[in-house]
């Protein structure tokens, strides 16, 4: 047996035993769930509105990897780019951080592209995330902060501008890296 079919065997065995464990786990508690008294009105143009912002923003960190990947010479169709982002995310819910960067790596590769760039440009990603995302909070919070102390929204608008001036400064940084 190949180790390519190998591989797609202990894949599927996996997705077996977790939706054999959800299904499990949902008919265990159902009871508990139906005993609760619920009086629900879901609105559906909001929550279908919100699913849409959700695809969106995954289309955003997808694009922006692509791209990311394509400025390391990389070259991958939108589509593949979502399936191997979507596939490797997946990968954070099992235990030990390198198995998403790993399986990037190699989910890339067989579709030609570097390795090292999938892996970099996902890094790279995440920390422009983290850093855009800490100064839209601190920027946005600093009131919020002043009421709990005041005084901090003098430190918190400090460091909004670190970050800011960090995010500007990185390609610069990177660029004399590589």
């Amino acid at each position: 047996m190949s180790l390519k079919r190998s591989f797609r065997l202990v894949s599927s065995a996996l997705a077996v035993a977790v939706v054999g464990f959800v299904v499990w786990a949902f008919a265990k508690n159902w009871h508990a769930y139906a005993s609760q008294p619920m009086d629900a009105h879901p609105r559906w143009g909001m929550a279908l509105a919100s699913a849409a912002a959700v695809l969106a923003a995954y289309a955003v960190l997808i694009q922006t990897w692509r791209i990311m990947v394509m400025e390391w010479g990389g070259r991958l169709p939108f589509w593949r780019a979502a399936h191997i982002w979507t596939v490797t995310n997946l990968y954070r819910y099992v235990p030990g951080w390198v198995w998403q960067i790993g399986a990037m790596g190699v989910m890339a590769q067989r579709e030609g592209v570097s390795p090292v760039a999938a892996t970099g440009s996902s890094i790279l990603s995440t920390i422009v995330n983290i850093t855009t995302g800490f100064a839209i909070a601190l920027g946005t919070g600093s009131v919020a902060l002043d009421a709990l102390r005041p005084g901090t929204s003098r430190v918190a608008l400090v460091l909004t501008i670190v970050a800011v001036v960090g995010l500007v400064a990185l390609p610069v940084a990177v660029q004399e890296i590589t």
